[in-house]
């Protein structure tokens, strides 16, 4: 099964590589709701990663799309920590060899969301700020906030995160449908 899946790894990244992009249709969107619909079909291009993009990557068991929250560059190698905007934790930082592609656009309906116009990289930066502020704050405050050595989850924190992502996201989607 391993091998069938590093095969079809291959013929994404063939794929995008010979026409400069690829369509994927969602299957699951948990980690990236409310960015993504179940009925979206994401578009994906290569393209330079910054902070804010949602990328196209593969760990060994799936192919998923998270955004990108930092870059770090380290020894000549770069990497990326990236997190699913519905998660209250960061994934494991991963190589550039292990990206597909970014997400340029979303095909919602009979719309087109351009995600490299500015209101959404503007959107896409100041939500990979607001995932990094969330999950520090939950950090720090599970290291003060032991009961028993237990630590303490702190759902008001990313209960509030959420509210400010749904709010941020729909906003965004209600301007660039007004001016586009």
């Amino acid at each position: 099964m391993e091998n069938i899946k590093e095969i079809a790894f291959s013929l994404l990244q063939e794929n995008i590589s010979q026409k400069g992009r690829h369509e994927f249709n969602i299957l699951s969107t948990c980690s990236m709701h409310p960015m993504f619909d179940k009925k979206d079909i994401l578009i994906v291009e290569k393209g330079k990663i910054r902070k804010g993009d949602v990328i196209v990557c593969k760990s060994k068991k799936v192919i998923y799309a998270h955004r990108c929250v930092r870059e770090i560059k380290k020894n000549n190698k770069v990497y990326y920590i990236l997190k699913g905007d519905n998660l209250y934790y960061l994934d494991l930082k991963i190589e550039e060899k292990e990206i597909l592609g970014k997400i340029t656009g979303i095909k919602r309906g009979n719309k087109i969301i351009n995600l490299n116009s500015k209101l959404w990289r503007i959107t896409g930066y100041f939500i990979s700020l607001m995932s990094l502020i969330q999950c520090k704050l939950m950090i720090n405050r599970a290291k003060f906030k032991e009961n028993g050595g237990i630590l303490k989850y702190n759902s008001w924190i990313f209960s509030t995160y959420r509210f400010f992502l749904g709010l941020i996201i729909n906003l965004s989607n209600r301007l660039y449908s007004l001016f586009n």
